[in-house]
């Protein structure tokens, strides 16, 4: 069995397809045949994606006006991170959770 990860595109700039050229938003991004729209809508949930680096790379250096950022969650609770894409080049890092600190006057009514 392969590992699992739900997969999330966001332009940035672009928070949504309805203002993206047709040739981005229906552009085929990997071998699921996930389309820009597609990714962006989270209907790439639940796969194993193991190239999903370097469909991103490719997809920027297609549109290098745009950047992109690809964000996953794996199933492993700890597993976040965000993939950003610009020009062929991309970034990756990793997620950063920090938990607030509580206090006495967090219980007081």
């Amino acid at each position: 069995m392969s590992y699992r990860t739900d997969f999330w595109l966001n332009i940035v700039g672009h928070p949504n397809t309805n203002d993206l050229p047709d040739r981005v938003k229906d552009c085929v991004v990997n071998s699921y045949n996930h389309t820009v729209s597609d990714l962006m809508c989270g209907e790439a949930s639940d796969i194993s994606w193991s190239s999903c680096e370097s469909d991103m790379e490719n997809l920027s250096r297609n549109f290098p006006e745009y950047i992109f950022e690809l964000t996953g969650y794996g199933q492993e609770h700890e597993d976040m991170w965000v993939i950003q894409a610009r020009k062929g080049k991309i970034v990756y890092k990793d997620a950063e959770v920090i938990w607030p600190t509580f206090s006495a006057e967090d219980f007081e009514e």
